[in-house]
């Protein structure tokens, strides 16, 4: 037996028997297995080596992956007398259903009835009449109902029903009978009252926590939970239970142990619970104390303020008004901007001057004394410059100046370089000099003359960034430091560029633009770049900026698989394909799938989508393979391959045709009938199997048949119907038809069951004389080997071995095989025989025996051996 699941994960498997699980523990002819497939399911295998009739049953396959379960189940039937297996009392929770499902095994199976206190509940007749003459009734319950897998549902059990034994019958056609009891055990699922706790707790003190049941059966198990989770041993919870409650105990009770806390109560067939919020009264305590702090302008300001305690502590931050000496709550003075996060935390989003000043953090739950702290924020100024770089120009020889103004608040330091070298301050071409302003310093520089090697190229570029990227051009913009750049850009490999080999592009600055655009063209898709641009004057070029990196985007594949191979496999309808990938350079991505089109020929109008199969590939190189199933048989197909990544598919190949192996026939025979023509010859006929799309040639027709004891028998036949000579008289025969061809035989037809006719019996056997008088003999005898039919009586012949005469005849009923012969001549020997009959005829007659009535016979015979007289 087979089961596939398919997961995110390989899924595990269960199997059950019955409700029981099945292992390779459970009997040695059991193998457990699973196999992975090529389309990433699991198949798992249950294998039967040897079946017997008790291995019958119904099995599910469970397969689970996480918190996934699913679930199949399915019948297992092997020819045999009918079982039942035990089970333990069945367990259920008051007021709810319960389906009694009846472990049965045996095949053929013709009716299962359950009975309780006696009386049939339901009687399910599973299969049709033809195994028995008449069809019994379904006997309806108002209360219970029986399904065609013997399941006895009863929609709701009560205490009453405590006990309550109920018996599966299980009856095959030919009469046999297994039988077995199952009792039902109802338990009450638990009751719980509210959790007692005590009131205006206070830190420190002992709490107990008390969970009482108020009914239920036993045994009952206790669980405590704190927020959803198990109690931490951390926190030092001690549980005492007994059997009816549960109780929880903290000898100290800290802030730590609020929380909601949660008793469940189960028993066998039920879960309850209950909960209850813990909270104690706790003063708040720092945890982070605000400080005085120094705050930039224009940045993002925060100061930190938090307290613990129960109930959690509210933080109020306030702010001392310099005008009126006031202080005011800092959210109505800020007209916006700042923010106090739940944690207490003061956020500024952008620092003013305006926020300088005497702030008060609050802190208060009312339990206790609140907390306050008073602190000063302070801003400052962060150094900056009004531009970022200026050009001077000057004519060799003379005189220059350069000056650096630095804005923010001190401590202000200015350094000079030239070429990324700090300035000597000892030239003796160079005066420097330094100055405070209310708005910071500035600096300056004054060459006595100027030197060719004073001036030096301009900067680089900034703010270098990547605006759009498609399949193969991007969009660049940058800060631009002058009226003319350079770009380059180059594919880069392994995170290196080689820039020996980057395409460079000469741009040119409007005089408006603040920040220069390109667009390159011509990239390759899904190739990773790097670009960087550097400015360009009369000095010279500038040093390139950092590389920024970028990928193009994915295209469709632009060419087809290439060397498609097709051949036919060992299985009927089935094709194995082969294939290499695209060139490399055309694969404009990643190709993580395939779609393989398989198109019958000369079979009419099908639509191609409906034949196309996708197929994902794993991150490999080289050949390629896959199997193609379920195609029809016996058809020439063309199978074309396109490849595909996450932007699209490309062209398909080139179709290669093959055919598909012939199969089996996928049908079988219709109407199948059986008709009795002798005691011995039976006609089977059917309906011939259409062959049309059945992608097989029909050759012929195998019969099975056999009776209940006997193995099956196998005849073909290339018509479509067959006698069946030289069987068994009056004989219950099973016969199935399926078709066959070449490959092999197809499905067989539902079983049906058909009679030989009557016929005259054989001979009865082992006849016996004896003398009951002088004037009476004893015929006794034993029934035919071989009845041929329905006996309806015996015939007792007797005549004297001297006469010539006609015999004395007595017609004795079929259920007697003894008969006493009467007003016979003493000393005169007789001979005597016996014959049986159906409604054909007489049969053959037993032996002749011959006896001699005698004045000494058998005494008080008919007292000691219980004999009818006829």
């Amino acid at each position: 037996m087979q089961c596939a699941a398919t997961g995110d994960r390989p899924p595990q498997f269960v199997w059950e028997r019955d409700g029981i699980l099945m292992s390779s523990n459970t009997d040695p002819r059991y193998a457990l297995g699973q196999v992975m497939t090529s389309d990433n399911s699991v198949v798992a295998q249950l294998n039967i080596t040897r079946v017997r009739v008790e291995d019958g049953g119904l099995y599910s396959c469970t397969a689970k992956e996480g918190d996934h379960v699913a679930t199949h189940e399915n019948r297992l039937d092997v020819y045999g007398p009918p079982y039942i297996r035990s089970l333990p009392p069945v367990k259920i929770q008051s007021g709810e259903s319960i389906n009694l499902r009846c472990p049965f095994y045996g095949y053929p199976i013709s009716k299962i009835d359950w009975e309780h206190k006696g009386k049939t509940i339901n009687s399910n007749n599973l299969f049709q009449s033809r195994y028995k003459r008449n069809q019994v009734k379904k006997r309806k319950s108002r209360r219970s109902v029986v399904n065609i897998h013997g399941i006895l549902t009863i929609p709701e059990v009560s205490k009453e029903d405590n006990g309550a034994v109920y018996t599966c019958i299980v009856t095959s056609p030919s009469g046999e009978m297994a039988r077995r009891a199952f009792e039902i055990q109802v338990i009450e699922a638990p009751i719980l009252e509210d959790l007692l706790l005590g009131n205006n707790l206070q830190e420190g003190q002992i709490v107990n926590i008390y969970c009482n049941v108020r009914s239920g059966d036993l045994p009952i198990h206790f669980e405590w939970l704190k927020d959803g989770k198990r109690i931490p041993s951390t926190l030092k919870v001690v549980e005492r239970s007994s059997e009816l409650f549960s109780a929880l105990v903290i000898k100290k009770v800290s802030l730590e142990h609020c929380g909601t806390y949660t008793c469940v109560a189960s028993n066998h067939v039920a879960k309850v619970n209950k909960s209850t919020e813990l909270y104690i009264k706790v003063a708040p305590k720092w945890l982070e104390e605000p400080s005085n702090s120094s705050l930039l302008l224009g940045r993002k300001g925060t100061v930190s303020c938090s307290a613990s305690g129960y109930p959690q502590p509210q933080v109020h931050w306030m702010k001392k008004d310099a005008l009126l000496g006031t202080w005011q709550p800092v959210l109505e003075l800020a007209g916006g901007g700042i923010l106090s996060l739940p944690n207490g935390s003061l956020v500024i989003e952008e620092v003013s001057l305006t926020d300088e000043g005497l702030y008060s953090c609050n802190v208060e739950n009312g339990v206790g004394t609140p907390l306050s702290k008073t602190v000063w924020m302070s801003v400052n100024k962060p150094v900056h410059f009004d531009t970022t770089s200026t050009n001077v120009t000057s004519r060799l020889g003379h005189p220059v100046t350069l000056e650096c103004r630095a804005l923010g608040d001190d401590p202000i330091r200015i350094i000079w370089t030239h070429d990324g070298n700090t300035l000597d301050s000892q030239n003796h071409r160079m005066k420097h000099s330094e100055s405070k302003t209310s708005l910071g310093a500035t600096s300056t520089i004054t060459f006595q003359y100027s030197e060719a090697g004073d001036a030096e190229p301009p900067s680089p570029p900034s703010e270098l960034r990547v605006e759009s990227v498609r399949a193969r051009s991007a969009a660049l913009s940058w800060r631009a430091r002058g009226p003319r750049g350079s770009l380059q850009y180059a594919p880069t490999t392994l995170a290196h560029t080689v820039w020996d080999r980057a395409i460079s592009i000469n741009v040119t600055r409007k005089d408006n633009d603040i920040r220069q655009t390109i667009e390159i063209h011509n990239l390759r898709p899904a190739t990773p770049y790097a670009v960087r641009v550097a400015t360009a004057n009369e000095v010279g070029v500038s040093r390139y900026t950092a590389p920024v990196h970028f990928t193009t985007h994915e295209e469709a594949p632009s060419t087809a698989p290439s060397s498609i191979h097709v051949e036919q496999t060992e299985n009927p309808g089935e094709l194995f394909v082969s294939w290499l990938p695209p060139p490399k350079d055309s694969h404009n991505g990643i190709i993580t799938g395939y779609h393989i089109k398989a198109v019958p020929q000369n079979v009419g109008s099908i639509s191609e989508d409906s034949d196309t199969r996708t197929l994902k590939v794993t991150q490999q190189s080289g050949k390629q393979e896959t199997t193609i199933s379920g195609l029809l048989k016996n058809t020439r197909y063309a199978v074309s391959i396109s490849a595909f990544n996450s932007a699209g598919s490309g062209p398909f190949s080139l179709p290669v045709f093959q055919d598909t192996m012939e199969g089996a026939p996928e049908h079988a025979p219709a109407s199948v009938e059986c008709t009795a023509v002798s005691s011995t010859s039976l006609r089977v006929g059917w309906q011939p199997i259409a062959i049309h799309g059945q992608g097989s040639s029909l050759i012929g027709y195998t019969i099975l048949y056999a009776t209940e004891e006997s193995a099956w028998q196998n005849q073909t036949s290339l018509h479509a119907e067959l006698y069946l000579q030289s069987l068994i008289k009056y004989t219950n025969y099973t016969i199935k038809v399926a078709g066959f061809s070449s490959y092999g035989a197809g499905p067989f037809s539902y079983p049906i069951v058909c009679t030989t006719l009557q016929d005259v019996p054989d001979a009865p056997a082992d006849i016996k004389v004896l003398i009951l008088s002088p004037t009476s003999l004893l015929v006794n005898w034993k029934k035919p080997e071989h009845p041929n039919g329905e006996l309806i009586y015996y015939t007792v012949y007797v005549k004297p071995t001297s006469s010539n005469g006609s015999p004395q005849t007595l017609r004795v009923d079929m259920s007697r095989t003894t008969a006493e012969v009467k007003d016979l001549t003493t000393g005169r020997t007789y001979e005597a025989w016996v014959t049986a009959s159906t409604n054909v005829g007489e049969g053959l007659a037993s032996k002749r025996v011959s006896q001699t009535p005698l004045q000494r016979g058998v005494e008080n015979s008919k007292q000691n051996s219980n004999i009818i007289v006829v």
